[in-house]
């Protein structure tokens, strides 16, 4: 069982990380959560499903998502002709390496925290 100590030195670890990655990729915590999402779904998501998933605003999420393209972090495949309604973002190759790295820093915080725990 992680005490409570444990767990508040968990999400210090993991915010100092997020702004960290952040400020070198120029990345919110918001297209930082997107890209994970993607990363962990190849197949890519639709605005919907990244709203249900993150529970972030609609509004927000849009906005995330468009950042992201802009910055080729992600594309969106058009599956119902030319509409972005139903469109699935995925992962570029760009974003994909970001993701990756992202994904390995914060292992790499949880490693740490997690020997450094005396049960």
């Amino acid at each position: 069982m992680i005490s409570w100590l444990q767990q508040m030195h968990l999400i210090i670890a993991f915010k100092q990380l997020r702004q960290k990655k952040s400020n070198q990729q120029k990345l919110k915590g918001a297209e930082t959560m997107l890209l994970l999402y993607l990363g962990f779904n190849p197949q890519g998501l639709t605005n919907t499903e990244l709203v249900e998933c993150s529970k972030m605003d609609k509004a927000a999420v849009s906005r995330s998502l468009a950042e992201l393209a802009k910055e080729k972090f992600i594309r969106f495949e058009y599956r119902n002709g030319k509409s972005r309604y139903g469109a699935h973002a995925v992962l570029t190759t760009t974003g994909k390496e970001v993701t990756d790295h992202i994904v390995e820093r914060i292992s790499k915080v949880l490693t740490k925290s997690i020997r450094s725990f005396k049960c």
